[in-house]
């Protein structure tokens, strides 16, 4: 999939976490490294719609901003940055995957 990407494409990416915000009112977010093509949106604990901002063939890295996010009120936290509309984060398909592209 990441060789069909462009900048400027609309890319949907999934993510683990806890469902229940800690005392902090944060939620602690995971990326998928495997999941079968069968898996739907509802698979997973939330979804992110992003937009390709620049791509990286050598090591397979997008670098994604955030369109839409919704995590019920809470902060969103992916490897301790806050994830929020607009904001801007790197992403390596080597080792994550999205869950489908759309154009």
């Amino acid at each position: 999939m990441f060789e069909k990407l462009k900048i400027g494409d609309t890319v949907t990416v999934p993510f683990g976490g806890n469902n229940k915000a800690d005392k902090a009112d944060k939620i602690n977010l995971w990326v998928y490294s495997a999941f079968s093509d069968s898996h739907s949106k509802t698979d997973f604990d939330f979804i992110i719609e992003c937009v390709v901002v620049s791509k990286k063939t050598k090591d397979s890295n997008l670098t994604l901003k955030v369109i839409h996010c919704d995590f019920d009120g809470h902060r969103a936290l992916l490897r301790n940055k806050e994830i929020k509309n607009n904001e801007v984060f790197d992403y390596n398909m080597s080792y994550h995957k999205l869950l489908y592209s759309i154009k």
